[in-house]
């Protein structure tokens, strides 16, 4: 099942959550990030935390500023649709991964993992450095899945039954 595709110069992924979806461009540029014609932090709010969980797989990833994001939501709220965004952007980075990490790569990034495990196996003895290693495009799927950003929310609003006040609420029962 193909999650991502080409489009144009673009990587074109949907993200959905609760009644929201999102359809994300990406293309490597200068970090803008447009939501439906507003720069995100105008769409979203500044500082906000839809802001910041639509940006969350740029921000796992350490890519803030690389990518350029076009995206267009409908439905549901502001909620849902900056889940859709992060759900969307994160499929869209895992395809440009894929697309642009070659077998030679491959191997050479595993030797690569290999050796650095190998070498922090030795640190630990020794005491633990400081120092933050930049993620490969071969991890990315990885640190993705890890966060859990891959993965659609599908938990949905129940309806509302007939006779009740909500979808499990019942009025107040009054014995006498």
């Amino acid at each position: 099942k193909i999650m991502a595709q080409m489009i144009d110069k673009y990587y074109y992924a949907t993200g959905r959550r609760k009644t929201s979806s999102a359809r994300v461009f990406l293309a490597p540029g200068k970090g803008e990030f447009k939501i439906n014609g507003k720069e995100a932090s105008e769409y979203l709010g500044v500082g906000s935390i839809w802001e910041a969980q639509a940006m969350k797989p740029l921000k796992v990833l350490k890519q803030e500023g690389v990518f350029d994001v076009k995206v267009t939501v409908l439905g549901g709220g502001i909620n849902g649709q900056a889940g859709a965004i992060s759900h969307g952007l994160s499929r869209a980075l895992d395809y440009y991964s894929q697309v642009n990490t070659s077998e030679a790569d491959l191997e050479a990034q595993v030797e690569m993992i290999k050796a650095l495990e190998e070498s922090r196996g030795d640190e630990e003895e020794g005491g633990s450095s400081g120092e933050v290693r930049e993620l490969t495009m071969v991890q990315w799927h990885k640190e993705l899945r890890k966060q859990g950003l891959l993965t659609r929310d599908s938990r949905r609003v129940y309806r509302k039954k007939v006779g009740l006040v909500k979808s499990r609420k019942a009025k107040q029962f009054s014995k006498r």
